[in-house]
């Protein structure tokens, strides 16, 4: 488990899903390793309940597969396969009304999450977190231009909670501890 990095449990440490398999020799589990969810099974004594063998990566898609249900003769194995990406987007908007003036256009690409954003006081910049897995990079939007850069080069650090100073001159963030 610690060589693959792999959890059963979510970030707030809720367990994930498993299935038996129909003869009761292996449990197939929803996994999470180095920020993917895949699917993992393993090898069980069917009179002991003892782990035999594994865990072995079912599934390598860098989508969320969940839900894994064997058939009933246990030869085959479905499961859910999800796509989910945070984006963040831009509408145009009315204060005094309240109200939306048009259709929203996205600011980030799908090939990331982009998390923790925030705007600069002046309104030109935008800060956030690029995670991709378990490595997030921290980059900046020039809201008039549209060019993103990369503030702080991608790891594993897990960069969170960005904030803009009173000035708009600099960022500051929590920052997990290895």
């Amino acid at each position: 488990l610690e060589r693959s990095a792999l959890s059963f449990r979510e970030v707030d440490g809720t367990p994930n899903a498993f299935t038996w398999s129909p003869r009761g020799n292996a449990l197939v589990f929803e996994g999470m390793s180095r920020g993917v969810h895949n699917l993992w099974k393993v090898g069980v004594d069917p009179q002991t309940l003892a782990w035999t063998r594994g865990p072995e990566r079912l599934t390598t898609s860098s989508d969320r597969n969940a839900r894994p249900r064997f058939s009933r003769d246990g030869t085959r194995l479905a499961f859910v396969s999800r796509r989910e990406r945070v984006r963040l987007w831009s509408f145009p908007f009315d204060p005094r009304m309240g109200r939306l003036l048009g259709a929203g256009e996205p600011l980030t690409p799908e090939t990331f999450d982009a998390l923790s954003p925030d705007v600069s006081p002046d309104g030109l910049r935008l800060v956030y977190t690029a995670q991709q897995g378990d490595v997030g990079a921290v980059r900046v939007r020039d809201m008039e231009t549209g060019a993103d850069t990369e503030l702080v080069k991608g790891d594993q650090r897990g960069r969170s909670v960005l904030r803009w100073a009173a000035d708009s001159r600099e960022v500051f963030y929590a920052r997990d501890v290895l």
